[in-house]
């Protein structure tokens, strides 16, 4: 009986982790790094592909966050550096998601075992009250 109660733990745990990875992929696989197809792209196109306004796109300028070029009065993106910042900050996010999940996790593996604990001794407490019934 314990040994199905586990196998069953461990399929919701792999139906959960699956469910994370596909979202993980179907998030990956929007990601707006595939539209950047142009060599140089100008502060109309990196706000839409960065999805920002241009005035924290001249904030991450000023920071040296993103490299730029400027050409006479315009100002120019490559998309090679502006892919770069869209997997850094991916990769810094995912991190931490990341991070947050195992604490989580943590955090549910305490609260499902004391869940079992109060399982057992409810079982337990049913057993004995059955037994004393029996005699």
């Amino acid at each position: 009986m314990i040994e199905i109660y586990e196998i069953v733990k461990a399929v919701n745990r792999l139906k959960e982790r699956i469910t994370d990875l596909t979202a993980q992929v179907e998030f990956l696989s929007k990601s707006p790094s595939q539209k950047l197809s142009a060599k140089w792209l100008d502060t109309e196109a990196a706000c839409a592909i960065l999805h920002v306004s241009d005035r924290t796109l001249m904030k991450m300028r000023n920071e040296g966050d993103l490299p730029f070029t400027r050409i006479r009065r315009r100002i120019f993106y490559q998309a090679s550096d502006i892919n770069e910042y869209i997997e850094n900050k991916l990769r810094i996010k995912n991190c931490r998601e990341s991070s947050r999940v195992s604490e989580f996790q943590g955090f549910r593996v305490h609260a499902m075992d004391a869940e079992d604990d109060a399982k057992d001794a409810e079982i337990e407490r049913i057993r004995n009250s059955y037994k004393q019934s029996k005699l």
